[in-house]
């Protein structure tokens, strides 16, 4: 059995994309962001496929991104943030990855989406911790049934959250390796 891939999952701002970067080069595998999969095919943001195509198209494209990305051997995949929400795509990294819930509190996410506009379901206003509390408690029974393990990725700096990711994913690895055969 070939090595498997590592998948993080999780909530928009949690590291995917920044750890996922740190985990490849650590590995020696190839670094695959499932939203600039997309953008490449897509020709334009996600914000714009998102008001220009809406929520539905972007998922069908996003089930895509992951078929294409999993198909891959030796890529750490960051994968959207709704990416969960679709039972295909989670099958899909279950089979094929070693998956990691990189799981941030919403305090987190708001600083670390202050000012940033391209995220299509970040609210904002008055109203954007509140909204965004409620889509994260929304998301967080997806990602924790997709996951294989769980890493707090809200309260450490990147280079320890891969850390710990790369610590997991040796454990999951390392039980997915096919065992020796016995003598008879």
């Amino acid at each position: 059995m070939e090595t498997p891939n590592l998948a993080l999952v999780g909530f928009m701002a949690s590291g995917k994309s920044t750890v996922g970067r740190l985990c490849a080069e650590r590995l020696g595998f190839a670094f695959v962001d499932t939203d600039v999969l997309i953008e490449r095919r897509a020709g334009c943001s996600v914000r714009e496929v998102f008001a220009a195509q809406g929520e539905s198209a972007f998922r069908e494209m996003e089930t895509e991104a992951v078929a294409e990305a999993v198909g891959r051997n030796r890529v750490v995949i960051a994968s959207g943030g709704g990416a969960v929400l679709r039972a295909e795509n989670v099958e899909l990294l279950r089979e094929r990855c070693v998956v990691v819930y990189l799981r941030v509190e919403v305090g987190a996410v708001m600083a670390r989406t202050e000012g940033d506009t391209s995220r299509p379901l970040l609210a904002r206003g008055e109203e954007a911790a509140r909204q965004t509390a409620a889509l994260l408690e929304s998301r967080d029974p997806y990602y924790r049934a997709a996951a294989h393990a769980i890493v707090d990725s809200g309260k450490s700096d990147p280079v320890t959250t891969a850390d710990r990711v790369l610590s997991v994913y040796g454990l999951h690895a390392a039980r997915r390796a096919p065992s020796a055969e016995r003598a008879s």
